[in-house]
């Protein structure tokens, strides 16, 4: 049996101090990589961390800064979960 999930596909019950841990963590990265690949994989799960939050304001720019990016990776992804949010 799965976890019942919300229409973003998240589970709706989580921590809120993990998910404020995981933003610090996942932008401290985000910062210093200069490969193009995991910059679009730290920005996009810092938007779903947002996301989590409650915070789609901001989510909308991290998500959006992975698809600015010339990189490919995880544009998909955050195209998708932009779509979800309009």
């Amino acid at each position: 049996m799965s976890a019942s999930r919300n229409k973003l596909g998240f589970i709706p019950y989580f921590d809120l101090q993990q998910v404020n841990q995981a933003i610090i963590h996942l932008q401290n990265a985000y910062t210093q990589t200069d490969d193009p690949v995991s910059s679009n994989k730290y920005a996009y799960y810092s938007g779903k961390a947002y996301l989590m939050h409650g915070d789609v304001s901001t989510a909308r720019q991290w998500l959006n800064r992975v698809l600015a990016s010339a990189a490919v990776a995880y544009q998909e992804e955050a195209k998708s979960l932009l779509e979800k949010l309009d």
